[in-house]
């Protein structure tokens, strides 16, 4: 789904947004690591603050919500 940027301070061309839902057999710590280095690949600098050309975040893992905010969003709403 494509949207406008949310929260995100510095000039931008829209956001692509996807939900992944599944199963794992990694542990949170090892899932969100695999999710870091995915964005690391995708050229992400987390130095350089404007520069996120991947995003991606762990929201809920085993029914428990981690990221509230990000999850109340409308499109977030709209994807689920």
């Amino acid at each position: 789904m494509q949207t406008k940027p949310v929260d995100f301070p510095y000039p931008s061309a829209d956001f692509t947004n996807v939900v992944l839902w599944g199963h794992t057999d990694k542990s949170r710590e090892e899932l969100c690591t695999l999710l870091e280095e995915l964005e690391d690949y995708a050229g992400r600098r987390r130095d350089t603050p404007a520069l996120v050309p991947l995003d991606a975040d762990l929201l809920i893992w085993n029914g428990e919500v981690l990221k509230p905010k990000d999850l109340e969003r409308p499109y977030m709403q709209g994807l689920l």
